[in-house]
């Protein structure tokens, strides 16, 4: 009886270990997939891992999360704003001085960059064309940008302002996805 005992709880303990992350990212997956409709929505999506930040002339917040699937939006006091999906792979984005936001991405071809140009405001991409000088295009977003003579940085949520004689940190309204350590 014993040894019935501990089969089965033996192979209950082998599928918790399997099917709990088959769960959990099931669960991720479809609170932060990208549905075809999709370009602004106030949907807000978990960061999961950082993989760009700009910050605009009016010190709101822009962070690529999830390798750019979502590039979420946040005030200067780090209030969310809007989540903008992309339906490629991005290489890095900033914003003009218009708001209007700038990405460059791929996703017809592999050969081509493309220069998207996105108004936020209005839920619309404003222009699209191919990147002839791929060169000038910044391929390794970082986590840090100078501007109004302020270094901004990001951490997960935490965004840390330094200026001269002048700290910050923000933290972002935005929920923190846990790294998956079972794989």
């Amino acid at each position: 009886m014993k040894k019935i005992f501990y089969r089965i709880v033996c192979l209950l303990c082998i599928i918790i270990i399997i099917v709990m992350p088959m769960i959990y990212e099931f669960y991720w997956d479809s609170k932060t997939q990208v549905k075809h409709f999709e370009l602004v929505t106030n949907r807000r999506i978990p960061i999961y891992r950082n993989s760009g930040f700009y910050v605009d002339f009016n010190e709101n917040f822009y962070v690529g999360i999830d390798d750019f699937k979502w590039i979420e939006v946040f005030d200067k006091d780090g209030k969310f704003i809007c989540s903008i999906g992309m339906q490629g792979i991005v290489y890095n984005f900033y914003v003009d001085k218009d708001k209007l936001l700038h990405v460059f991405c791929t996703y017809r071809t592999a050969e081509n960059i493309y220069e998207q140009v996105i108004d936020i405001d209005t839920n619309s991409i404003i222009s699209e064309q191919a990147v002839d000088d791929i060169t000038s295009i910044n391929m390794n977003p970082t986590n840090q940008i100078f501007i109004n003579n302020k270094l901004y940085s990001i951490d997960k949520n935490i965004v840390k302002i330094k200026g001269e004689n002048y700290e910050k940190e923000i933290k972002l309204d935005v929920e923190i996805r846990q790294e998956n350590l079972l794989y």
